[in-house]
């Protein structure tokens, strides 16, 4: 065997086993390995699992700190957005792809190995982040696998002040030049364009390319932002059950009661993911969309911009903040948590079936020093080995790979 990786617990199997790896495959899952590997890993009782799954990330508008001024106000999602169009018009593809596969470096180290990022297409940027993500996506496919989503950033439909942007035209070629995933920015709170036009011509647009969905919906305290419950009735019109994810919904939190209720069930059936970003000020009814079944996943949402300023890629730090801000801090609610970064992650991808710590599966896999997924998850574990098919990538924190592209 090429690598042989001892004594580790991994959480699906609820025991510890030793991990035999050949070439880019598992090809052996035992209570004890007689074999020696050519390279063997001593996990020492700590956690072995197939690397978190970052369901929502922002990587082509990673890493701008740099480029913006001191004392800037940050204060309301329009002035995020203000900012961040200010500072795409300076853009190139060169410049996006650079960003991009530093970002990927930064995630991998600390144990990511399948992203999903958001990639704007609109009048500004126009196809300079398209282009810049799929070189950036192609430079590191030996280090993650990235998952593409044409995101309006910028509005749906032109309006008479400016403030919004028409996108539709863009996010249809972008899919053309290879994105994989259908956006959205649905938003009554924020754009004047008819939020239910905007889903009618998102799902059009999914069926003719046989694309998925995942958009950004109801990212508002408001409850005039509620298109919650029209994304679910045409996701059973459309037949889309298990191809729609939608993120953020916080409006969900400050309908009535009865409301959410009722709305959660309709997700629930229509079998929509759900993806909460705990950097958010405030979030969904995160245990309630849990409780009823519903598929909820995690992601880190931004690195280092306007949006959100501290973010650093790592989606246990992000698991903690979740725990922390929902006041879910016992053993089995931190294991909950930890699925929405893993399985249920996975489950929202589509890559589920080739996820897992089983033979015959990918040899990707994280290593945490941290027996269990609670003491992980609170103790953030700095002590990790990265493993992606069938090699090691990076160890506590430092990648051990080229990733320039060049």
């Amino acid at each position: 065997m090429d690598l042989v990786v001892r004594n580790g617990f991994v959480p699906e199997l609820r025991k510890k086993v030793d991990i035999g790896i050949l070439g880019s495959g598992i090809v052996r899952v035992s209570p004890k390995i007689r074999e020696s590997g050519r390279v063997e890993i001593d996990a020492g009782g700590g956690l072995v699992f197939p690397g978190f799954v970052d369901p929502h990330v922002h990587m082509d508008k990673c890493l701008l700190l740099g480029r913006m001024g001191r004392g800037q106000d940050f204060s309301t999602l329009e002035k995020k957005i203000a900012t961040m169009r200010e500072l795409k018009r300076s853009f190139t593809v060169d410049d996006v792809r650079g960003r991009m596969i530093q970002a990927a470096g930064i995630a991998a180290s600390r144990g990511t190995l399948v992203t999903r990022t958001h990639v704007e297409a609109d009048p500004i940027v126009e196809f300079k982040c398209v282009e810049g993500t799929l070189r950036a996506q192609q430079a590191c496919r030996d280090l993650i696998e990235m998952q593409t989503i044409a995101f309006p950033q910028e509005g749906w439909i032109k309006n008479r002040d400016g403030s919004e942007l028409e996108s539709r035209t863009y996010i249809q070629e972008a899919l053309i030049r290879g994105i994989d995933v259908v956006g959205g920015n649905v938003n009554r709170s924020v754009w004047e364009s008819d939020p239910e036009q905007q889903v009618d011509e998102i799902f059009a647009l999914a069926k003719q390319r046989n694309a998925d969905i995942d958009m950004h919906l109801d990212n508002s305290d408001n409850p005039v932002a509620f298109t919650l419950p029209y994304v679910c009735r045409k996701t059973i019109e459309n037949g889309y059950q298990g191809r729609v994810t939608v993120a953020h919904i916080p409006s969900l939190s400050a309908v009535p009661d009865r409301v959410a209720r009722r709305t959660i069930d309709q997700v629930k059936e229509a079998g929509i993911n759900v993806c909460v970003l705990p950097s958010r000020i405030r979030l969904t009814r995160v245990r309630e969309l849990m409780d009823a079944g519903v598929n909820v996943t995690c992601g880190t949402d931004n690195m280092q911009d306007a949006f959100v300023g501290v973010g650093n890629g790592d989606l246990l730090e992000a698991m903690l903040l979740l725990a922390q801000v929902t006041g879910m801090g016992f053993d089995d609610e931190l294991e909950r948590i930890f699925d929405m970064g893993t399985t249920h992650a996975a489950r929202a991808l589509r890559i589920e079936k080739d996820y897992g710590i089983e033979e015959g599966k990918k040899a990707d896999m994280a290593i945490l020093g941290a027996s269990s997924v609670p003491e992980a998850i609170r103790s953030q574990s700095w002590k990790r080995t990265v493993i992606k098919q069938g090699k090691v990538i990076a160890e506590n924190g430092r990648l051990g790979v080229n990733i320039s592209g060049d």
